[in-house]
Formats: structure tokens, C-alpha cells, sequence
């Protein structure tokens, strides 16, 4: 009886459930129809959006292609960048944005001159969520204010809310933020293909790089550490794939930040040959190191995604586990690739950062992959020297 009783009370339970999820589609369906009337009269209206996104390296790559959308849909709007500090090197190489904000400069200002600052935008997109960014943007009655529905701060600062549920989908990550432009004539999600030739970023290589490392070897950068946010190829996997790497053919590279060298020690103690370029660089000067290189392998991480956008040769290792495998974080480039194993139902490393499918992608199949896409690329200029071909 009891049981029974149970069961009963969690079909309503689920009953309850599924009628929110229900409405909660209806309601922006019907949402999004409404909108859909105004949006031509709003297109001619915005003249000057402002793109929201003060998270890390890698999210800011992923968003710069629908700046290229928004150019190529609109070449009279003019758009601002609100980014950190930190990533305003990037932002800054892009061809598209007429104006950056940071972040970091802009928290320092008194209240009125923040909105003062706001207010000579029409629209803001917060791609990347930030509370304050919200609520400033609201005092500063910006006309048009979008954002996801799942924050609940949205409601209260936003007036157009797109219902973006970001890890039940399979997109890619960069695909999700066209997502949130549905108000600018998006009719569909571009293919990544597509998504790709929206970049549009100034590489300058290191003048000094060709002086210092002469064309006489394919250079190498492999990055081992991730700042900790996704799961790692051990060091261990590095340790032997340096072994693989012919010195007479490879000039290799070992970047990473000052934070990470003490992790990074022992491979550069077990491989004396290795070039330590940990901590070496500001992210200006790292960009313009990964423009003058050959060849890039990490694990998923901001550097990852640079060196990709870039069109670097770049190689990316994965684990095949939801929401952080390739499919939705894969790298993206003319001359990007990724490597994953494993299975994605796997969930031994869901409460570790040690990963055994990530680490079942040997070196043996990471030094096959590097000689493959470098001789896909041999057409391009500069990459594999004559002594080499």
C-alpha cells in the first residue's frame, strides 16, 4: 500500500514537472512570435550594440564569429566589446569592433559615469552572464537588453529573454551564442563551417621569433596544463610523446603560465632538449608567439582555442564525456583538429580531474596526428622547412 502510494505521489511529481517544462516552451514560443513583428523595426533602430562577455580566454574566442555575423549582416552598426583586462589583447586584434570595454577599468568608475558610459549603446547581448553588467545596463536604459531566461536577475534587467538551455544541447559552443541574436535576423544556427569564416582576427608574428629560431625545424608548442578547468592529457602522456618527437626534425616549445611551472617541472627536467617557455609572455606577446609557430597540442583551454581562430596548426585532446567533449568545445580553424577517445556514457572522472579515457589517447596516435595535419597543411606557406619536405 505503501509503495503504491510512492509510486503514485512521483508520477505527479513527474506530471508537475513535465506541465512547466511544457508551458515554459509554450510561453516563449509565443514570446518569440511576438518579437518576431518587431524585429525589422528594431534591426533599423540599433545602430550601436554592445556585446557582453567578461569570462575567460577560450569563451571569448567562441564569441568572436558573430561579430563577423553581425558585420557582414549589418556593416553600418558599430560594436563595443565589454571584456576583462586580461583578454582585451584578443579582443583587440578583431577587425570588427569599433570599440572595447574593459571590464576592470570600468568597475573603478563612480555610478553615473558607468551608465554615462552604457548609454550611448541602443542594444546589449549579455553573452557571458554578469549580475552587475545587468543591472548597469538597465539603469542605463539601454533599448533593447537580451539575455538568457535561465538567470533569474535576467527578468528583472532584461526585456528581450532567449531561452538558451546551453548543456542539454548538442551544439557547439560557439554555435550557442548565435543563439541569443535571434532579434537580428538569424533564421538558423550557421553550420560550423560557416561559423569558422566569421573570424576575422590580425595574426602579428614575433618579428624577433625567425631571428632566434632559425627555419630549419618544424616548431613545436606543446601546452600540458589548463589553469584546472577541463580534464588533462597527464604529464606523463607529454613526457612520452617529447620522447617520440625526433629533436633533428622538432624544435619543441613548453608553454604554460608562471602559476603552472612547479607542475610543469618534471617534464622539463626529464627532457633537457625542451625550450621553457612557461610564464614568458603577456597575452599579446603569447598571441603573437602562436602566429609564428608550427604547430599547437593542448588539452581544451583558452590557448587552445586561440592558437585555432588564429590558423595555427592546431590539435586538440579531449575526453568524450558531456558537456565538455569536442562536440560542444571542439577546436575551431582552417587548420584546427582534436583527437578524443573513449565513451561518452563514461563517469569515472565526473567528481575527479584525473580522466582515463582522455588518457587513452596515446602518444603514438597524438605523433601520428601532428605528421598527418602537417602534411595536409604543407600548402601553406611557412610550415614545414625545405630540409623536412
Amino acid at each position: 500500500m505503501i509503495s503504491s502510494k510512492k509510486k503514485y505521489l512521483k508520477s505527479l511529481r513527474f506530471q508537475s514537472i513535465s506541465c512547466k517544462a511544457l508551458l515554459t516552451k509554450l510561453f516563449f514560443s509565443m514570446f518569440d512570435k511576438l518579437l518576431t513583428f518587431c524585429d525589422p523595426y528594431m534591426q533599423k533602430k540599433i545602430k550601436r550594440i554592445l556585446i557582453s562577455r567578461t569570462d575567460k580566454l577560450g569563451d571569448v574566442v567562441l564569441t568572436l564569429p558573430i561579430i563577423g555575423y553581425l558585420k557582414n549582416q549589418f556593416p553600418n552598426m558599430e560594436i563595443g566589446f565589454l571584456c576583462t583586462e586580461y583578454t582585451k589583447p584578443l579582443v583587440g586584434r578583431s577587425d570588427y569592433i569599433d570599440e572595447i570595454l574593459c571590464w576592470n577599468h570600468l568597475q573603478s568608475f563612480c555610478t553615473s559615469e558607468q551608465i554615462r558610459t552604457f548609454q550611448k549603446y541602443d542594444c546589449i547581448v549579455h553573452v557571458y552572464p554578469n549580475k552587475k553588467v545587468a543591472f548597469l545596463a538597465k539603469k542605463a536604459r539601454i533599448q533593447l537588453r537580451i539575455g538568457t531566461s535561465h538567470r533569474v536577475y535576467h527578468w528583472l534587467t532584461c526585456n528581450s529573454l532567449i531561452n538558451l538551455e546551453r548543456n542539454k544541447t548538442r551544439l557547439h559552443e560557439a554555435q550557442l551564442n548565435f543563439i541569443l541574436f535571434k532579434r537580428f535576423g538569424l533564421k538558423k544556427v550557421p553550420d560550423l563551417k560557416e561559423v569558422i569564416s566569421y573570424f576575422s582576427i590580425n595574426t602579428f608574428s614575433d618579428e624577433q621569433f625567425g631571428t632566434q629560431y632559425p627555419n630549419n625545424k618544424i616548431n613545436i608548442a606543446l601546452h600540458p596544463k589548463s589553469g584546472g578547468s577541463p580534464r588533462e592529457w597527464s604529464l606523463e602522456n607529454f613526457d612520452s610523446l617529447i620522447k617520440l618527437l625526433s629533436t633533428d626534425k622538432y624544435r619543441i616549445f613548453i608553454t604554460g603560465s608562471e602559476s603552472e611551472r612547479k607542475l610543469i617541472e618534471p617534464l622539463l627536467q626529464n627532457n633537457p632538449s625542451v625550450i621553457d617557455k612557461i610564464g614568458s609572455f603577456t597575452l599579446d606577446t603569447f598571441l603573437d608567439f602562436l602566429s609564428s609557430i608550427d604547430i599547437f597540442v593542448a588539452s581544451s583551454t583558452g590557448p587552445l582555442h586561440a592558437s585555432a581562430a588564429l590558423g595555427t596548426i592546431t590539435i586538440g585532446l579531449f575526453p568524450p564525456i558531456r558537456p565538455i567533449d569536442p562536440i560542444r568545445w571542439g577546436t575551431l580553424g582552417l587548420k584546427a583538429s582534436y583527437l578524443v577517445e573513449g565513451s561518452e556514457t563514461c563517469n569515472k572522472c565526473k567528481n575527479t580531474k584525473i580522466c582515463e579515457c582522455i588518457n587513452r589517447i596515446s602518444p603514438d596516435t597524438v605523433l601520428k596526428k601532428i605528421e598527418s595535419e602537417l602534411s595536409k597543411h604543407r600548402g601553406f606557406q611557412g610550415i614545414l622547412p625545405p630540409e623536412v619536405n
